[in-house]
C-alpha cells in the first residue's frame, strides 16, 4: 500500500510540474520523477527513495535560481509544492528540515568542506600531540 501511496503523490508531483518553468533542468527532473514513479510501481522502495532525493536537490536548486532571478510567486509555487509533496518519501516529519537544509547543493558543499577541515585540523593536533 506504501508503494501504490507514493506512486500516486508521484504522478501529482509530475502534473504539478508539467507546465512549471524548470529551465534546462525540466528533462532531467522529469526523467528522475518518470523513474521514480515506476520503481515505486515495481516495489524497489529503496531506488524510488533516492530518485525522490535527487529531484528534490534538483528542484531546490531550480528554486534557488528562480528566486534570485527575482521570479513571481506563481512561478515558485509549484516548485515548492512538487518540494514538500516529495520530501516524505525520504525523511520523517523530524528530519524534514534537515532534509530541506541539506538538498541545497551550497549549504551540503560548505558542510562537507567544513567536516573535511575540522578532520584535518584535528589529524593535525594528534599528530603534533605525538611527535613532540
Amino acid at each position: 500500500m506504501r508503494n501504490r501511496q507514493r506512486e500516486q503523490r508521484l504522478i501529482r508531483v509530475i502534473t504539478l510540474l508539467d507546465g512549471a518553468a524548470l529551465g534546462h533542468d525540466r528533462e532531467r527532473i522529469m526523467n528522475l520523477l518518470h523513474s521514480a514513479r515506476r520503481a515505486s510501481r515495481d516495489g524497489c522502495t529503496t531506488v524510488a527513495s533516492s530518485l525522490c532525493f535527487e529531484a528534490v536537490k534538483a528542484l531546490s536548486s531550480v528554486s534557488g535560481r528562480l528566486q534570485a532571478a527575482g521570479a513571481a510567486a506563481e512561478t515558485l509555487e509549484p516548485v515548492a509544492s512538487a518540494i514538500d509533496l516529495l520530501l516524505p518519501d525520504f525523511v520523517t516529519e523530524e528530519r524534514s528540515f534537515y532534509a530541506r537544509f541539506i538538498a541545497e547543493r551550497p549549504v551540503a558543499s560548505l558542510a562537507g568542506m567544513s567536516i573535511l577541515l575540522v578532520m584535518a585540523a584535528l589529524l593535525y593536533g594528534v599528530w603534533r600531540l605525538l611527535s613532540t
